[in-house]
């Protein structure tokens, strides 16, 4: 019982480390790939994460897809990677009242640990809204 378990375990393992996301670090699908999620709202997102030091540059931007959008909103969070898990250690959240949106952080990190920027951008149209995440890494 105890084998059969323990075969169990490293199968959904396994299982687990082969799953693909929807979300990783390319959510948008481009125009020439025939897998991913096809978006109707937003047109782009793009992030990056520097660290020089002990600061931590962060960009993201997102655009509109087609004219119907309205309204942009973004949250960025500053994560850092603790045993296997990703923990957020600094959001920020912006909107516009405009079909894109940009935003710049700066932020104070400890040298030897690992990090990376996780973004979920949302746009709105007069009907319905739209959401993507994506993450980046230095």
């Amino acid at each position: 019982m105890r084998k059969l378990s323990v075969l169990l375990l490293m199968v959904l393992f396994l299982e687990a480390m082969t799953a693909t996301s929807v979300h990783g670090n390319d959510g948008l699908q481009s125009a020439g790939d025939s897998y991913g999620v096809r978006y109707t709202l937003i047109g782009n997102l793009t992030c990056s994460i520097s660290i020089t030091g002990n600061t931590a540059a962060l960009s993201a931007r997102v655009s509109a897809g087609n004219s119907a959008v309205t309204d942009c909103e973004m949250t960025l969070e500053l994560q850092e990677k603790v045993a296997f898990i990703w923990v957020t250690r600094s959001t920020w959240t912006q909107s516009s009242h405009s079909n894109s949106l940009s935003m710049n952080q700066q932020a104070s990190v400890s040298s030897g640990k690992t990090y990376r920027l996780k973004v979920k951008a949302t746009v709105y149209s007069a009907s319905s809204s739209e959401s993507a995440t994506k993450t980046a890494t230095p």
